[in-house]
């Protein structure tokens, strides 16, 4: 990294993919939980449901909105383990080659 204070173009293009990928995720879970309660809060007024209502299909597509959610919850946690993992990590070593 360079000695200027501003930040190299390399840099600002990196901090602007992190940005649009962090509001991709938030955009994603807000999506997938909106339909998600959407469709359960409105089923009655979207479908009409009686006995010979075959729901399967409904029973599926919430579970997977429901299985969806959960990973995507499980990814970010994993991704913050990970980077703390190496954030210690380079830690180590950075008090390694100082000592």
């Amino acid at each position: 990294m360079s000695t200027d204070p501003r930040k190299s173009r390399l840099e600002i293009v990196q901090d602007i993919k992190d940005y649009s990928e962090e509001q991709f995720d938030k955009l994603i879970v807000y999506l997938n939980s909106g339909a998600l309660i959407l469709t359960m809060g409105f089923v009655k007024d979207i479908a009409t449901i009686t006995k010979d209502t075959d729901t399967k299909l409904l029973i599926y597509t919430w579970s997977s909105f429901v299985v969806s959610l959960v990973l995507i919850l499980l990814s970010h946690r994993s991704s913050i383990i990970s980077m703390n993992f190496e954030i210690k990590k380079k830690k180590k070593l950075v008090i390694f080659l100082i000592l």
